[in-house]
């Protein structure tokens, strides 16, 4: 004996045929929708679309160019003013040149002097203190000369007079001349001391102090 479907299962049958078309129609609808997007979507982003990290990013504005400036032609002086010449100050020239002489040599007038005898002068390289030889001072070295003293170094000679005076043997020793005691422009006073074991210090009033005289040089070479 068969049995026949009621009315009410094939109801229930066609209720699933039903769900199952409109999903399977579902699917088919986005996947045709899908395919249309990709189709259509443009290859690269608009101005202000979002990246594939999700951030808006802004096209930069396209670079105007900007049109070379045309050069300003300069006019020329019409009137150019003549170079300065510099004229050199006489005043000053003369200036310059006196300050590059040397200075003039020190006038031996205005030095003090000292008369010795019958001898005036400054600087005397020889004092002859008696008149047989017996006491001379040659070869005078000044170191100083004025303007109160004068000072100067040179040698005298010792005379053992064996057996007498002129057939003596001789021995030469320094001594030192002072001159001092200035008046009138003049050195008035002269010192002279012997050095060595016969050596002895004479002083001298000046000008009448019984020397005999005085040389500008060397009578004799010790």
């Amino acid at each position: 004996m068969t049995r026949t479907p009621s009315r009410s299962g094939h109801r229930a049958l066609d209720d699933k045929k039903v769900v199952w078309l409109g999903a399977l129609l579902f699917l088919m609808i986005g996947f045709c929708g899908a395919l249309a997007i990709a189709f259509t979507s443009p290859s690269s982003s608009p101005s202000g679309a979002k990246t594939s990290t999700g951030v808006a990013q802004k096209s930069a504005p396209p670079a105007t160019s900007t049109p070379p400036s045309t050069p300003t032609e300069s006019t020329p002086a019409t009137n150019p003013s003549p170079p300065v010449t510099a004229t050199p100050d006489s005043s000053s020239a003369t200036a310059v040149s006196n300050s590059s002489q040397s200075p003039p040599a020190a006038d031996s007038a205005a030095l003090p002097t000292v008369t010795i005898g019958a001898w005036t002068g400054v600087k005397p390289q020889t004092i002859y203190f008696s008149g047989d030889a017996g006491n001379i001072v040659s070869n005078i070295d000044w170191t100083t000369w004025g303007p109160s003293t004068g000072v100067g170094t040179g040698r005298w000679m010792y005379d053992d007079c064996v057996p007498n005076c002129a057939e003596g043997s001789t021995t030469f020793y320094d001594a030192v001349i002072t001159v001092s005691a200035l008046s009138g422009g003049q050195f008035t006073q002269l010192t002279e001391q012997q050095t060595g074991p016969h050596g002895r210090t004479y002083v001298f009033t000046l000008p009448n102090g019984g020397i005999p005289g005085a040389s500008s040089g060397s009578t004799f070479d010790q």
